[in-house]
């Protein structure tokens, strides 16, 4: 008969759960698809916590197995800032399958919210729930897959899995997302009407990062056909809701008048939407539209202020005109030293601008000492990305001999460039007088000289008759697949010759591609070779991890055999905060640069180029993804590994040694 009795209690109990009462009426969450009919549910923040405790208190006792009470009750708890109460609630109800108390466990855990924090138990429930159907766990679970994080390896295919389960169930952030992965061919072949089909699906449903990535679609004709007045719709609505991206490319629209009738007023009005949330690139473009008065007033003071906020947040651009206007403008207080720290800066980053002032403060000394040879080594980078100003100057330098051997068929042929590249025809008339202090054969050569491709075989022919190759310049380069090696571009530069050598293999080879801005070469091998490296994949490179490098430092002096040596990564910027370098302690000699900088897996993570000479312990390598794009760029493949098992020094000489090949240029 006590069976019966409690039995029929329990039944009971379970059909008048699925009814709503107080706790539903007081702390139901809107979302909770668990809400019996008719229960609307209260927002969070006006949950009243004096009745709603009581009413949900009162619920989980009569209701001890509904999932949904328990949730409840956390909710209040949590509105009451009694974040242990809160957890233990939100767990109990987790553990009888409650989707929404499984999220609130996961970020408590990750926060460290009513408990300790734990990565390992965040993760944990949100695989639970992602399981067990939530959308939005899903979408995040894709989001620690692509990214490789919370101690999940990088698994692109996983997230592509996860990310599908979320935008099938329409989450916008999931949908574009999945659309990102198949712009980019992450985990999937690439894609561009795929992406556009998934970025709609959440455009639409008003996610401004997809409406952004909708107009860039259009404005660049990726997987639809190029049109502009689409692209700045798309951009409008996102504008709209904060997003920095898309209040920048109208910025650009309405300064350029593409898509809609250029307006000046307007440019600035969105440039300066973003630039107040921090977008640096507005930023340097606002400080443009000040300094000239386009859309504004002319104010220099306020055309500083901008730039400055652009060049603190590594604008390039904006730390040329910092440094100029640190010079040059009475609305500024004049300071050399911070003139030429603010170009340098800007000028490593490969800014044209800031090449070109960095080298009037050479030649005149200003914050510096004055130096030719290096105000020529400067403009000369500013003259090769078309900078008309640039390639006069070092016409005039080639003339006079300033900085350079004097060369009048190069200078002829910077003229002639800079003429060419200005509508006024710029440097025609001293280019023509020129003429008169050169032979017809000087002449002719300089006409077929094009000095922004460097051709070797014009160079040996400015320079007269070839001589023998007696000068050898030795450094370290390392295979990334059979034919094809990475090293430095100051290791093979001016080579009448180049030979590879290691033990049991020995080749000629010739220059591929070479940057000199990041001081990387593309060497090309006549004879393949058995090994090649792997780029480390996955987590990069941190302060503090164990490296190795591996070289031929110091010629012959230390003998012909590869040389070895360890240390750590001691900063993750090098000279002047330059974020394309880092430093090590492991020593480094000339005849390193150039080789591969690997971690305790044997994988690379850098290219080893220079060591300061008035330190003991102060050596710079190239960061790995720099070397990856370059080679990316090229069309070069490479092999890429994950760094899982650290292993014994000597076990990672072995196995990268005849990956590893001794350059000598011949000079």
């Amino acid at each position: 008969m006590k069976k019966i009795i409690l039995l029929l209690l329990i039944m009971l109990s379970v059909l008048f759960s699925n009814t709503p009462n107080a706790c539903d009426v007081l702390a139901a969450n809107p979302k909770d698809k668990s809400n019996p009919t008719g229960v609307i549910g209260v927002n969070f923040e006006k949950i009243d916590v004096v009745k709603a405790r009581k009413a949900c208190t009162q619920a989980v006792k009569d209701f001890p197995n509904e999932p949904r009470y328990s949730y409840q009750l956390g909710r209040v708890y949590h509105k009451m800032k009694e974040y242990k109460k809160a957890f233990e609630w939100y767990k109990r109800s987790a553990e009888q399958n409650n989707t929404l108390s499984q999220y609130e466990l996961i970020r408590m855990y990750h926060k460290g919210v009513g408990t300790k924090k734990n990565q390992k138990e965040s993760l944990k429930w949100l695989m639970v729930a992602a399981k067990q159907g939530s959308s939005v766990a899903q979408g995040a679970l894709g989001m620690i897959y692509r990214d490789g994080d919370k101690g999940l390896k990088q698994d692109y295919k996983k997230a592509i899995y996860w990310y599908k389960k979320s935008a099938e169930q329409n989450v916008s952030q999931a949908q574009n997302d999945l659309g990102e992965m198949y712009y980019y061919g992450e985990g999937v072949e690439k894609d561009y009407k795929k992406a556009f089909k998934w970025y709609m699906k959440a455009a639409k449903q008003n996610n401004p990062q997809a409406q952004n990535d909708l107009g860039e679609m259009y404005y660049y004709g990726e997987g639809v056909e190029k049109d502009y007045k689409k692209a700045f719709k798309w951009y409008m609505k996102a504008a709209k809701q904060g997003n920095t991206y898309a209040q920048a490319h109208l910025g650009d629209m309405y300064y350029s008048g593409e898509g809609v009738e250029k307006d000046y007023k307007e440019a600035f009005k969105w440039y300066m939407k973003a630039a107040k949330q921090g977008n640096a690139y507005t930023q340097a473009h606002l400080g443009y539209m000040y300094y000239y008065g386009e859309g504004v007033e002319k104010d220099y003071k306020k055309a500083f202020k901008w730039y400055m906020k652009a060049a603190k947040k590594g604008n390039a651009y904006a730390q040329g005109q910092v440094g100029q206007m640190y010079i040059f403008d009475k609305a500024v207080k004049k300071d050399e030293k911070e003139a030429f720290k603010w170009a340098m800066k800007g000028a490593k980053q490969g800014d044209a601008d800031a090449q070109y002032i960095l080298g009037a403060m050479y030649i005149n000394g200003t914050g510096t000492k004055r130096n030719y040879k290096k105000a020529f080594q400067w403009r000369i980078k500013a003259a090769k990305q078309n900078y008309v100003a640039a390639q006069l100057f070092i016409a005039i330098m080639y003339e006079q001999g300033h900085g350079v051997k004097r060369n009048y068929i190069k200078a002829y042929a910077w003229y002639n460039i800079a003429a060419t590249n200005n509508k006024m025809g710029i440097g025609k008339e001293s280019m023509n007088k020129l003429e008169t202090k050169m032979t017809p054969q000087q002449i002719a050569i300089a006409q077929s000289y094009d000095p922004l491709k460097e051709d070797k075989e014009i160079e040996n022919k400015l320079d007269g008759e070839k001589t023998e190759s007696s000068q050898r310049y030795i450094g370290t380069g390392f295979f990334v697949d059979k034919f094809t090696v990475l090293t430095n571009n100051h290791v093979v530069k001016n080579c009448k010759g180049i030979e590879l050598i290691r033990m049991g293999y020995r080749s000629t080879a010739k220059i591929k591609a070479k940057d000199s801005i990041n001081d990387l070469a593309i060497l090309e091998a006549d004879k393949a070779n058995s090994s090649f490296l792997n780029f480390r994949a996955g987590q990069g490179i941190r302060i503090g991890d164990d490296i190795v490098v591996i070289g031929y430092p110091l010629g012959y002096l230390l003998g012909s055999g590869i040389k070895v040596t360890t240390g750590n990564v001691s900063a993750l910027t090098g000279l002047v905060n330059d974020t394309t370098n880092m430093q090590l302690t492991a020593p480094v000699q000339p005849g390193n640069s150039g080789g591969a900088l690997l971690d305790k897996s044997g994988n690379v993570v850098g290219v080893v180029v220079a060591r300061l000479k008035r330190e003991q312990n102060v050596n710079l390598a190239i960061k790995s993804n720099v070397a990856q794009m370059f080679l990316d760029i090229n069309n070069i493949n490479y092999g890429v590994s994950m760094s899982k098992d650290k292993k014994d020094v000597a076990d990672i000489a072995d196995e990268a040694k005849d990956g590893i090949v001794k350059v000598i240029c011949y000079q």
